[in-house]
């Protein structure tokens, strides 16, 4: 039974040859296309890291870097207290 099983082995593989043998000549191009893939991995964490460090300073120096927007909504309601605040001169 054991010898059968080596013979029914033995031939599967043989019969597989021919494939892997058609196989090799497109290994160093299987071989690029596993660096390319590595490649756009290492790129895509690149950016990721680069954006968290970016978010990372926005978030610790969210006083200092304020969006325009806001600074200027802000001026325009202390411009607005100040009116409130100070009563209307006539001359």
């Amino acid at each position: 039974m054991q010898k059968q099983l080596r013979q029914v082995c033995m031939q599967t593989l043989l019969l597989q040859m021919p494939t892997v043998l058609l196989l090799l000549p497109m290994l160093p191009l299987l071989m690029l296309m596993v660096h390319l893939l590595l490649l756009m991995l290492h790129m895509i964490q690149v950016m990721l890291r680069s954006f968290k460090q970016i978010l990372v300073y926005i978030t610790h120096n969210q006083h200092t870097i304020m969006p325009t927007q806001h600074l200027i909504l802000r001026t325009i309601q202390q411009k607005q207290t100040l009116l409130l605040i100070t009563p209307m001169q006539h001359s």
